[in-house]
């Protein structure tokens, strides 16, 4: 008897599994403090507790005490899939920043960094935050407990638009303000935008084991607005961050940068998990775009984006449907017609440019009301 396999074959084919979605929980402390000898050739540790880290550097460390700051918050990195990234025995930030970038893929991704090192001066500020910049996908909590900082170095940050160091004033001493940037840091992080509403502020926040500072006047305020600086301050006896946009506000720059990973795994992932091809024409256009609608939803659903009116001068696509999809939605995504693409450019097998407005839902920190009486 001749097996079944001679007029019937069926074979199985495996399905490629794609990237994960980028996690945005991981925050990297570049520590003054020495390595552990326990490490051997290890250059970095990661942790998922602040006890982990007391075994490794001691109680006294501020690489613990500012483990005790980003671990006490709730939600923290933990919240997000992330932890803690020590790269111990630095004696400058831009340079160990600048090492670790030629590590490449040696070293986890991590979209958070804060420092027990001083960073004082405007050169010095500027060169760190130029290069934080350049990364797009990370961002530098550069604090101080200087005053003139204010109109110094974080104006010179403010003033180069880099809008990924966001600048933290809080008067005191220099590591109260480190300890400030690492639980504000943590706050941020712990911020997981795979879910429904969880898009934040950082204004209003209360952070866990800081204490208002009492040494923040109207004046440094004021000072503080103009510069995009925030600070952590007692408003009617509760403790709470105060966020600025003058550098944009920090939730815009988070959001920014789990939008531009989305899609860019989306996009990967649509292109490789196909067992045969996306074809270049308008139905595979469309299932291209189609994998960055999900995205976009998200943003919806996390609250990051929502349906508005754009205010904005420039549009692309049609405009009506442009209009209309905001209004509706919150974003709208148009890619050129296949039968416009350039010649050189369907022969290398290159996507029509694809163009995606996003509105975004803002977030309301401060309002006036305006009561008539009638006797």
């Amino acid at each position: 008897m001749l097996p079944l396999s001679t007029v019937i074959n069926v074979s199985v084919a495996n399905i490629p599994q794609g990237l994960s979605a980028y996690s945005l929980g991981n925050l990297l402390v570049v520590s003054n403090d020495a390595k552990p000898a326990s490490w051997g050739t290890l250059a970095y540790g990661m942790y998922y507790s602040p006890d982990q880290i007391l075994t490794d550097f001691g109680g006294t460390a501020e690489t613990y005490l500012q483990a005790i700051a980003i671990f006490s918050q709730q939600p923290n990195p933990l919240s997000n899939n992330g932890c803690v990234i020590v790269y111990p025995g630095q004696s400058d930030v831009k340079v160990a920043f600048d090492t670790i970038g030629t590590m490449g893929n040696a070293f986890p991704f991590f979209s958070g960094i804060v420092s027990t090192i001083p960073v004082s001066g405007s050169s010095a500020m500027l060169a760190i935050s130029n290069d934080v910049q350049a990364y797009q996908d990370k961002i530098l909590f550069l604090a101080s407990s200087t005053v003139g900082d204010i109109t110094d170095g974080f104006t010179g940050v403010k003033s180069a638009t880099n809008y990924n160091t966001r600048c933290l004033y809080y008067g005191g001493t220099a590591q109260q303000a480190r300890l400030f940037a690492a639980a504000y840091a943590s706050r941020l992080l712990g911020t997981n935008l795979g879910g429904s509403n969880t898009a934040i502020t950082m204004q209003f926040k209360n952070l866990s084991t800081i204490v208002a500072d009492e040494t923040v006047t109207s004046t440094i305020l004021s000072q503080c607005v103009t510069a995009g600086v925030d600070t952590y301050i007692d408003v009617a006896g509760i403790p709470m961050v105060y966020s600025t946009g003058a550098n944009k506000f920090t939730d815009e720059v988070y959001n920014l940068i789990w939008l531009v990973d989305s899609l860019k795994v989306a996009a990967f992932n649509c292109l490789q998990g196909v067992s045969n091809k996306v074809p270049q024409t308008e139905d595979g256009m469309n299932l291209f775009k189609s994998a960055l609608k999900l995205v976009c939803q998200q943003s919806v659903t996390n609250g990051y984006v929502a349906p508005g009116t754009w205010t904005s001068a420039t549009t692309f696509g049609v405009l009506a449907d442009f209009i209309s999809n905001i209004l509706q939605y919150g974003y709208y995504i148009y890619s050129q017609p296949i039968s416009q693409q350039i010649v050189a450019d369907r022969a290398a097998r290159k996507a029509p440019l694809v163009q995606i407005a996003c509105k975004e839902a803002g977030a309301i920190h401060s309002a006036s009301v305006l009561v008539y009486i009638n006797p």
